[in-house]
């Protein structure tokens, strides 16, 4: 119900009495050292305006106004793309470097312990199982514990690379020049410019094979999903699945295309309903599309349980009493009830720690090669996607900037964007050399 930048402004006056105009000031540097692009103009909006990354940079741009003594950062770029990730990264080193502040970093982030901190401690079921100069401890580990999280690092467990592409494979989803335009509002001082969101971006999914889509924050990848979805509508463009044209369907041709793709979300917390107990989440699926009759829907949930590999006895459970790892292969298995041929996977394994995330991408695998499912598959993460994704696009500004095999994009990168995306991967050299050795 506030502005970005009336927050902001708040939580730098709450222990100094400054004017309005510096205030203000104070708080637009403040956005700008977090990696805000275009401060002025998100300072006047509200957070349901916001991607999820810039709500995390104001939140970033919230704790380090007062330039604390010591500051407690709690996952802080767990929702963030590399390139931004650097830049928050790099304004807490100088935040250290010239105010002495200390840092409490919490992450599931390996390459991010070994690229920022001097020193790691790592814990397991509530106790510290070992600690250290972090360098040391994430090359050398020595307990059990730490050497499974540097094992399940998406740079140590992509093996031979991304996996090779099928050209003869048909296409399943094709996007061709589509385009995402939201108007101007307001009016005089106020008057916003138009959001160019995607623009002229093409790509194609094809059977059985993922297509991974990335790029920074506000790049238009999540956008041009939910157009996939049929959940926003292009302004120009064409989308078409198994040739047919999507923007057209209505009615009983929108119910099949519904039940034929299917998403999974990035926040299993927020996609489950946590007054339904797992059963009746996996068996709302059958309901709404009137797939089989009670006795069949039973057998069906037991079966995509199996498939995700979770206990039978969560079936009367509420998703509250499961892990972020289980709740999120709810969500797969919740996806996969209606059999669809094509699942858009919204940054899917973002929240969750390298050992769930390794278990979770190993079910989507698997549950590929079984079943011939394709995954449009959004992401900010290129240890996952250089481990998960066939082909790739790369997207800045709304725009696909390069795009072919992951193996390809990610060995030899032509585009500077896309270089420079990879050099930003915290950690990447690190963890590599650990496997490598």
């Amino acid at each position: 119900m506030h502005r970005i930048g009336a927050q902001v402004v708040e939580a730098g006056g709450v222990h100094r009495r400054l004017r309005p105009d510096a205030a203000r000031a104070r708080a637009l540097t403040a956005l700008q050292s977090a990696g805000l692009v275009n401060a002025e103009s998100r300072f006047r909006q509200y957070p349901h305006e916001l991607s999820g990354g810039m709500k995390q940079r104001a939140l970033i741009a919230m704790g380090t106004i007062n330039r604390p003594r010591l500051l407690i950062a709690d996952e802080p770029t767990s929702a963030l793309d590399v390139t931004v990730q650097r830049v928050i990264l790099d304004n807490l080193d100088q935040l250290v470097a010239e105010a002495g502040t200390a840092v409490i970093l919490v992450t599931h982030d390996l390459g991010l312990a070994a690229d920022r901190a001097d020193r790691v401690l790592v814990m397991h079921r509530g106790r510290v199982v070992e600690h250290g100069d972090s360098r040391g401890v994430l090359i050398a580990p020595q307990a059990d514990y730490t050497r499974a999280l540097v094992a399940a690092a998406p740079a140590n467990r992509s093996g031979d690379g991304a996996p090779l592409p099928d050209p003869s494979a048909p296409v399943i989803l094709s996007v061709a020049h589509l385009g995402k335009t939201y108007p101007a509002r307001g009016h005089g001082r106020r008057r916003t410019e138009p959001v160019h969101a995607v623009d002229d971006v093409s790509f194609a999914v094809r059977r059985g094979q993922t297509l991974a889509i990335v790029g920074e924050s506000g790049s238009g990848r999540s956008t041009a999903a939910s157009i996939a979805l049929k959940l926003l509508e292009p302004t120009t463009g064409d989308v078409r699945f198994d040739g047919e044209d999507v923007t057209a369907l209505k009615g009983r041709e929108l119910l099949a295309y519904r039940r034929r793709v299917q998403p999974i979300f990035q926040d299993p917390y927020a996609s489950l309903d946590p007054m339904a107990t797992i059963g009746q989440i996996l068996t709302e699926p059958l309901r709404a599309f009137r797939i089989g009759d009670a006795a069949s829907r039973r057998v069906r949930v037991r079966e995509l349980l199996e498939m995700v590999r979770l206990p039978q006895d969560i079936i009367e459970r509420s998703p509250n009493e499961l892990s972020g790892g289980q709740r999120q292969r709810v969500a797969i298995a919740r996806a996969l009830a209606p059999e669809p041929e094509l699942i858009v996977c919204d940054e899917p394994v973002s929240a969750l720690d390298v050992l769930v995330q390794a278990n979770v991408l190993e079910v989507m695998q698997r549950i590929q090669q079984e079943l011939g499912v394709a995954y449009l598959f959004i992401s900010h993460d290129l240890g996952v996607v250089e481990q998960i994704a066939h082909d790739v696009v790369v997207m800045s500004g709304g725009r696909v900037v390069e795009a072919g095999p992951t193996r390809d994009v990610f060995s030899n990168p032509q585009a500077a964007y896309t270089r420079e995306l990879l050099e930003a991967v915290p950690g990447r050299a690190v963890l590599v050399g650990h496997r490598s050795s």
